[in-house]
């Protein structure tokens, strides 16, 4: 009767979850999407990267993405992105699966020029990132011959600040890295936890409550100062996440304080949103799939989508985005200015432009042209037409504003 659990739970709560809140982004890709990044004041410009060599591009906050068309990156085998950060719309880093390195670009994912050091030995499995800016990072992996590896990069100069030569498996690698101040935090694929108190500089290993390495952790999300959350791989036997309320000193099955979440199922991906929710994706062995929520003064809701969700990230005020298998990608809310407004008569051509940009509306009225954080651009009266130069704005998306109508249309820049 047991087995039959996890059925019945899911049945039973999905008759509280909350009403849709996710909506499909469509993308030129079916491959599994394993990243997502938006770049922070960036101006609406985002990343996210696949397997087979897919690396996608937003100009517009997430509501359509291009194939960027790369050189740089010589792989013996299929290019499979596993992590991506920018520190600006043009500056970024990545690490792949496998062998094949460290990279980074200076033109908005154009070219890529790998990163390697003979100071790095034998660091041969690069697999996450901690961009603290563009010339001080930590890069998480594993020794080609040992375990797990964490090296960081400050102004020129290489270091080896962890290496586990006890185990000798290089399956078992740093999965992700995050920081708040000076405490550190790793998530290792398989049943321990790194942690640092000076920065970054030494690491111990923590063990958690997984029962086998096999099932390994995944996402790693520090809340505040003590709270911090672990995803994992294990289908059962653990219901839940793990969780720290001690700064990841100790470790134990999430308890949380109400709400609804799914039993019995991996947990892949934390996010922290800028509106004071938190988010997070978890899957039962065989679906169905969910993203949850948390407003951090309430309790937890939950919402079935059509695929497993591998990374989340969030942009601006309100832009939460989830990206997962069959390149599938989901964002929280309808894109504000573009459903719901289409029959105000305001013209915007051509849209998207990069020179001159004609608005025409009949009649009257003031606008306002702000960018996708809020921020005011510029402001103008339009009797009939008007002409603008954005030759010299950076690429993304903005709103045009009325005095009367609220946001009416989007305008791209690209």
């Amino acid at each position: 009767m047991k087995k039959f659990i996890p059925i019945l739970l899911a049945v039973l709560f999905c008759s509280f979850a909350i009403g849709q809140t996710w909506h499909q982004v469509g993308v030129p890709t079916t491959e599994q999407l394993n990243v997502i990044h938006f770049v922070q004041n960036g101006f609406g410009v985002g990343y996210i990267g696949g397997n087979n060599g897919v690396l996608l591009k937003t100009y517009d906050s997430g509501t359509t993405w291009e194939a960027v068309n790369y050189t740089g990156i010589n792989a013996a085998g299929p290019i499979h992105f596993k992590d991506l950060q920018f520190v600006d719309p043009d500056v970024g880093f990545a690490t792949l699966e496998g062998t094949i390195g460290l990279y980074k670009t200076i033109d908005g994912g154009s070219t890529w020029i790998e990163l390697d050091d003979p100071s790095m030995g034998a660091f041969c499995y690069r697999s996450t990132l901690h961009v603290i800016d563009e010339n001080h990072f930590f890069v998480g992996g594993a020794g080609c011959f040992q375990s797990t590896m964490i090296f960081e990069y400050n102004n020129g100069v290489w270091s080896e600040k962890m290496d586990d030569h006890e185990t000798f498996n290089a399956t078992h690698y740093v999965k992700d890295i995050q920081f708040r101040g000076n405490l550190g935090i790793a998530s290792v694929n398989s049943d321990v936890i790194l942690r640092s108190t000076d920065g970054g500089q030494n690491w111990n290993q923590v063990s958690t409550l997984i029962p086998d390495p096999s099932y390994h952790l995944t996402d790693i999300i520090i809340v505040n100062d003590t709270l911090v959350f672990a995803g994992h791989e294990l289908y059962s036997g653990e219901y839940l996440w793990f969780q720290s309320n001690d700064a990841g000193a100790t470790w134990w099955v999430a308890q949380p304080l109400g709400g609804d979440v799914i039993f019995y199922a991996s947990w892949f991906a934390f996010k922290k949103g800028t509106n004071g929710y938190l988010y997070s994706s978890a899957s039962q062995a065989a679906g169905p799939h969910y993203m949850h929520q948390m407003d951090l003064n309430s309790a937890w809701s939950y919402e079935m989508v059509n695929e497993k969700i591998l990374s989340i990230d969030a942009y601006g005020n309100n832009y939460v985005y989830g990206v997962g298998e069959n390149g599938y990608v989901i964002r929280n809310f309808p894109v504000v200015g573009v459903e719901g407004n289409e029959n105000i008569n305001i013209s915007i051509f051509p849209n998207p432009g990069n020179e001159k940009i004609t608005i025409e509306y009949p009649g009257q009225a003031s606008f306002e042209i702000t960018d996708a954080n809020g921020r005011m651009i510029e402001t103008l009266d339009v009797a009939d037409q008007v002409t603008i130069n954005v030759s010299n704005w950076q690429k993304g998306g903005y709103f045009v504003k009325s005095s009367n109508e609220g946001i009416v249309k989007k305008l791209i820049v690209n």
